[in-house]
């Protein structure tokens, strides 16, 4: 009886420790890497908001895949992009899917319960794209908390979180994407689009014949970082580290400033 006991212990150890090198994930706080290749780091992105993060003749853009490139090679790690819908990056990054997230990440009290951030590297907050016409009627920001018509926003955003929160009258559409909010702006299906200040700089910019404009007031101060599984504390003090480098002799700056020229 006492053999088959140790055998059976055995066993049941053995199993354990066979899931456990198979990569099988926790339900605790420690980091699980899923196909990890030695030397990789895993960008999450969502290549949808210009200047920020997005495409241009099918290769990932934008300041964040700068800042992402010359992440590795100070880690001396080779980036892999991970592409991801917006409202997955967090799983993914919890489930080990992913090593890091740069894509136009601000830093919320609700995020840092599931992830750690990093130092930020940028300022900006929330600001609204209208029609010409209607810029005056949206000179500050408690005509936006009043108004009664309609807002686009990307789903899962902090602008989504905004117009729920304290846009109470308003007639609220949440699209997957940032393009298709600011579309349903263009086709006269919302009378404004919020989301983040570099975002909407670059639409009008870009859209300037348009009769779109930014709306003066600055709804939200926020800070952009990157987010981390907080179960991996060296990789977070490593890119903190290189971020100090970088702050120190104005190569963050110089990078900022190339792509958000508005940038704080």
């Amino acid at each position: 009886m006492e053999r088959s006991l140790l055998k059976l212990r055995f066993l049941v150890l053995a199993g354990c420790l066979a899931l456990w090198t198979a990569g099988c994930r926790s339900s605790g706080r420690t980091a699980v890497l899923v196909n990890q290749r030695p030397g990789l780091l895993r960008v999450g992105v969502t290549p949808d908001a210009p200047p920020v993060i997005y495409k241009q003749n099918g290769e990932i853009a934008g300041l964040e895949a700068d800042l992402a490139r010359a992440l590795g090679q100070e880690l001396g790690r080779e980036v892999q992009f991970i592409e991801l819908p917006w409202n997955d990056q967090m799983a993914a990054l919890t489930e080990g899917r992913t090593d890091i997230v740069m894509s136009g990440m601000s830093v919320t009290q609700t995020r840092r319960s599931d992830v750690a951030f990093t130092d930020p590297y940028m300022a900006g907050g929330l600001m609204a794209l209208v029609r010409e016409e209607d810029a005056d009627e949206f000179a500050g920001p408690f005509a936006f908390v009043t108004t009664a018509k309609r807002v686009a926003v990307q789903t899962e955003t902090t602008g989504d979180y905004f117009a729920q929160k304290y846009m109470k009258e308003a007639r609220r559409s949440a699209y997957d994407t940032v393009t298709e909010a600011f579309h349903a702006l263009q086709a006269g299906k919302a009378d404004m689009m919020i989301h983040d200040a570099p975002v909407v700089w670059h639409l009008a910019a870009r859209d300037s014949s348009s009769g779109i404009v930014v709306a003066r007031p600055r709804l939200t101060v926020e800070y952009y970082a990157w987010a981390i599984h907080p179960g991996r504390g060296r990789l977070l003090d490593e890119v903190n580290a290189v971020l100090d480098r970088w702050k120190a002799n104005g190569t963050l700056q110089r990078t900022v400033q190339r792509w958000v020229p508005l940038a704080e």
